[in-house]
């Protein structure tokens, strides 16, 4: 499940900023205009708002979870009430300009 949004997210991030490149006319080709304008993508993922800080990790919500039996016996996967962590940025951001 955790890979399945890691990749819902990667085609979000890539879908939203091509619409954005195009929308200021943008050619792929332009590499460091590229690079700028997946800097600002935003989004909502299923895992709430998500967008990156300044070291390229995304600001996202975290969530706790719990592996619980449904009610035909199998193991699940589910989130335990609100998340953990709301906006939460990579603790090392500090250290990390991506300049």
């Amino acid at each position: 499940m955790i890979k399945r949004v890691a990749i819902y997210d990667m085609d979000g991030t890539i879908v939203c900023s091509l619409h954005r490149y195009r929308a200021v006319n943008g050619k792929i080709e332009d590499k460091e205009a590229m690079i700028k304008t997946l800097q600002t993508v935003k989004f909502n993922s299923v895992r709430g708002d998500f967008r990156f800080n300044t070291n390229h990790y995304p600001i996202q919500n975290y969530y706790l979870r719990e592996v619980q039996k449904d009610a035909q016996g199998r193991l699940v996967n589910r989130i335990v009430g609100q998340p953990i962590m709301t906006n939460h940025g990579d603790a090392y951001v500090k250290d990390c300009p991506m300049k």
